[in-house]
């Protein structure tokens, strides 16, 4: 097992410094909005309501926060059997496990605006667990919007672990 964790760990080292930027190919648009804000049963009427947003003094409705950064509309080829981007499969190391996120939000996003995201790794640490070896990989998302005005920064932390049976936990 100890050789195992000690391969998932060199794997995910060579991740650190990886960047990449995908960029969607069209506006965000309203209906992302509306279907974001019923999935999270949020009912603020600022991401639905025009009148609402203009009287909010807003120039159109706005997106919830967190559509950025919990959505994978930005990556090309969609998602793959495992639910991940299948962008990113080449840099795969496993299985990831959410294990946190940070949120820093600088501009509201409208229906017009169309989003790109720079994936960077920032390091990578081991910590042993009551099941064993853990490793953690910090990816920073940085999202623009088309004037290249940063909107928003998502931090993630995911955790891999070796499996029981001796082999990545993928």
């Amino acid at each position: 097992m100890r050789d195992e964790a000690e391969t998932l760990f060199q794997k995910l080292q060579r991740t650190v410094g990886h960047e990449e930027t995908f960029t969607d190919d069209k506006p965000i648009g309203r209906a992302a909005f509306r279907m974001y804000a019923d999935a999270v049963g949020d009912p603020n009427p600022l991401y639905t309501n025009l009148d609402a947003a203009r009287k909010a003094g807003l120039p159109d409705v706005m997106a919830p926060p967190t559509l950025l950064t919990d959505t994978f509309r930005i990556y090309p080829d969609g998602l793959n059997e495992s639910g991940l981007p299948s962008a990113l499969e080449q840099q795969s190391v496993g299985t990831p496990i959410r294990a946190g996120n940070s949120y820093r939000f600088f501009r509201r996003i409208h229906p017009s605006d169309v989003i790109a995201a720079t994936r960077k790794v920032t390091r990578v640490w081991q910590k042993q667990g009551r099941s064993g070896s853990l490793a953690f990989q910090e990816i920073e998302l940085s999202y623009r919007n088309q004037h290249s005005v940063l909107v928003a920064v998502n931090t993630e932390v995911v955790c891999y672990r070796e499996s029981a049976e001796g082999g990545d936990a993928s």
